[in-house]
């Protein structure tokens, strides 16, 4: 899925950004997709890939040999935690893709570029976090060091995480979670609890946010009238 964005301050022409969310890697999503997915992603020659939330839905034990060709992809690669990586061990999921290569941003930023071509990525934690009182989103904590002066790219895996930014600088948030629905009509369902279901929509005057349908799926393998999807963002100045 291909999508141009404009965004204010962005200091590089033409950003190819990939992203991967809701791959759900377990029971029925096995190591022969994530070589499929490592492959697509690497022909689309991204900047960086981002990994927005649930990418694992077993422990990190079982499913070690599935995960392992990610260390593949070639361009640096971040990564947030989705409501599945709490179900299933959030310590265990992070360190191990830092052996792989992958870089967890955890209430975290950093700088991507250098000299006068740089904008922030922001990762946050996902909301589940406030009900189990473990890892709970911090944008505090996440923007500290941040020089809001740049253009910034938040990543939160649900959507209705753009509702708590209006503090912060938050140019483009990229999140999943919804699956697009996966069945519809489910994203009906799926609106009752998130305000965007899928695609790029114009939160306020300064603020997009881009909800990816998912690269996997979750539970049943079928998909209706909501197609998985690589998400390639190209990113330009306003």
């Amino acid at each position: 899925n291909k999508v141009q964005v404009e965004v204010k301050d962005f200091p590089f022409e033409a950003f190819n950004h990939v992203q991967l969310t809701d791959v759900h890697v377990g029971r029925t999503i096995k190591r022969d997709f994530i070589e499929k997915l490592v492959e697509a992603t690497n022909d689309l020659n991204p900047d960086i890939v981002v990994i927005t939330g649930d990418l694992v839905d077993l422990p990190i034990s079982h499913i070690e040999y599935d995960l392992y060709p990610l260390k593949h992809i070639k361009a640096p690669t971040y990564f947030i935690v989705g409501n599945h990586e709490y179900f299933h061990g959030v310590g265990e999921a992070v360190e191990y893709l830092k052996e792989l290569g992958i870089i967890p941003l955890l209430n975290e930023h950093v700088v991507i570029g250098d000299g006068d071509k740089q904008f922030n990525l922001v990762g946050l934690t996902d909301v589940i976090g406030y009900r189990t009182d473990f890892l709970p989103p911090d944008p505090d904590a996440a923007y500290s060091g941040v020089d809001q002066n740049k253009a910034c790219v938040v990543l939160a895996h649900q959507p209705r995480m753009i509702d708590v930014m209006d503090s912060y600088r938050c140019d483009l948030m990229l999140s999943g979670h919804t699956h697009g629905g996966q069945i519809f009509p489910f994203g009906l369902l799926v609106m009752t609890a998130q305000p965007y279901l899928a695609g790029l929509y114009q939160h306020a005057s300064n603020r997009q946010i881009f909800v990816s349908r998912g690269t996997g799926y979750w539970g049943p393998p079928l998909r209706f009238l909501a197609p998985s999807e690589i998400s390639q963002i190209f990113i330009q100045p306003a």
